[in-house]
């Protein structure tokens, strides 16, 4: 669920430029595309969040009726702009985190606020939800779906803390502990079955993972930075996050099938944070252009090529963009001086030749 995942991941970026073993900077660069921009939220609602987009271009997110209240129901918008709306009974807070081309939704509720006690769903696309609840758990939450089905996540025991995990369609629950580690969170799957996330050591220093489809796993860290957290996976094997830096800022990462490392910083910002990629190498997240006490968020699309593409230039104060799709459809939140709302984002027939339409996550 989006909002606890970043409770461990984004509660705990411009002097490093260029790190050991191939990072590199790339540049920053106007659109070469023609953008269209639609913000939404199913009727009579406040506000709401677009998490994740299928290749079909089905929406799903949360969003919430009153301005006051923390309850919060899910949401599948439609291609053609129509909304399915969706929740348990008796719980107050639903996050759906991942949708798949067979109209799966995965995602979490909690009976009453983020505190839990809280549990993993699949919404199939017959409206059938199936709670996933790990073992001895008192917190499940899936993170995302496959093609195949295949759901990641993470549950919360009280020893020795998180476990990850992967459910099949058939409902085969596997836990996914990294061996020697303290806590485990799984966060992405691809078609291949090859599952991305993080885990804390004994000593309590945080790394990324990838564990193949045969069950081994492979450890890695950014160069020269700590705190290595993954949020995404493609099907060619790529994976982008974010990391800390020697002076503790956030920056991004590029990790590339053949273990090689390339920054993703937006050019003079103070952090920046990789969300989403898609097969054909794009990749979307967010950044701050200046320290705190500023507040202002914007939001990147990056280029195969390596160039940026700031996706807003009016009177948004924040945008968050957390998915893109194959077709290179985007969405997430932004806020503006009525509130916070879903988008969709869409470019035009881009004329750097960068973009692949045709591509499969």
């Amino acid at each position: 669920m989006k909002k606890m995942r970043t409770h461990f991941s984004l509660d705990n970026l411009k002097t490093l430029l260029i790190l050991l073993c191939g990072m590199t900077i790339a540049s920053y660069a106007e659109p070469h595309c023609k953008p269209t921009l639609v913000t939404f939220g199913p009727p009579n609602s406040t506000s709401s969040i677009a998490s994740a987009i299928n290749r079909e271009g089905q929406i799903v997110g949360s969003y919430w009726l009153t301005v006051a209240s923390s309850e919060n129901r899910g949401f599948l918008r439609q291609t053609d702009g129509t909304f399915v709306e969706y929740a348990v009974a008796g719980s107050e807070v639903m996050t759906s985190n991942g949708i798949n081309s067979a109209e799966e939704i995965v995602g979490s509720y909690c009976e009453t606020t983020y505190d839990g006690p809280c549990y993993g769903f699949v919404r199939q696309a017959d409206g059938t939800l199936t709670t996933i609840d790990g073992p001895d758990a008192s917190l499940t939450s899936a993170s995302a779906v496959n093609r195949s089905g295949e759901i990641v996540g993470y549950y919360l025991t009280p020893h020795p803390g998180f476990h990850g995990f992967l459910q099949r369609r058939d409902g085969t629950f596997t836990t996914i502990d990294v061996p020697h580690s303290t806590s485990t969170i799984a966060t992405a799957i691809n078609r291949a079955g090859h599952i991305v996330g993080q885990y804390n050591d004994a000593t309590g220093n945080q790394h990324g993972f990838l564990r193949w489809a045969d069950g081994t796993f492979t450890s890695f860290d950014v160069p020269s930075g700590t705190l290595t957290t993954p949020y995404a996976i493609n099907q060619r094997g790529e994976v982008v996050g974010f990391y800390l830096d020697s002076n503790g800022n956030q920056r991004g990462f590029l990790r590339h099938a053949d273990g090689i490392f390339t920054a993703i910083d937006v050019p003079g910002s103070f952090l920046t944070i990789a969300f989403d990629i898609n097969t054909a190498g794009q990749i979307v997240g967010w950044y701050e252009p200046l320290p705190p006490p500023s507040k202002y968020t914007s939001g990147f699309l990056r280029e195969p090529d390596g160039q940026f593409i700031r996706l807003d230039k009016d009177s948004s104060t924040a945008t968050r963009p957390v998915a893109i799709n194959p077709e290179g459809k985007i969405v997430g939140a932004r806020d503006d001086v009525t509130g916070t709302h879903a988008f969709l984002l869409t470019y035009g027939k881009c004329d750097h030749g960068t973009k692949a339409d045709n591509d499969e996550h």
